[in-house]
């Protein structure tokens, strides 16, 4: 009987994961389509609308917009920055951090305004980086970035 009992607990444990893969494999064929209705091909798109679609989207924007971030074109990534931005996602500031690299410097001036957002004190030495060595609309954002972090570091006045 206990060979039974165990069998079955196995193929239940078996079924369960079973169900589990085929509900992440749902779940990514559902992120696919919604990054593919994001930026369709042939279509012009912005950082802002691409953000704006991830805002409609819920809860399914975030792992969408982690997807985004390594797309070819520089709306789609600076777009998804400003989402995670927006939320505040800490998770997101490593991919953000190496974003601050982008060839484009749409996507570095996103990135750069994301973490500030996000307030994430490791991004400093890289938002500087950007500050010395980025053009001007980049190093304006690093700046701005990087005032905004510090200034969440401080301790409120007391009062």
């Amino acid at each position: 009987m206990r060979a039974v009992r165990a069998f079955a607990s196995a193929a239940l444990g078996c079924l369960a994961a079973v169900g589990i893969r085929e509900d992440r494999r749902a779940e990514a064929a559902c992120r696919r389509d919604l990054v593919a209705s994001i930026v369709r091909k042939g279509e012009q798109f912005t950082p802002e609308s691409v953000r704006e679609a991830l805002e409609r989207a819920g809860p399914d924007g975030l792992s969408a917009s982690f997807e985004l971030l390594g797309r070819p074109e520089p709306g789609a990534r600076a777009g998804a920055a400003l989402f995670l931005g927006l939320g505040r996602s800490r998770l997101a500031a490593p991919r953000l951090i190496r974003l601050l690299r982008d060839p484009e410097a749409s996507v570095r001036r996103a990135a750069a305004t994301a973490l500030g957002a996000i307030g994430e004190r490791s991004a400093l030495p890289f938002l500087h980086r950007a500050i010395a060595n980025d053009g001007p609309d980049v190093a304006e954002a690093a700046l701005l970035a990087t005032r905004s972090i510090r200034a969440s570091l401080r301790p409120p006045p007391e009062g």
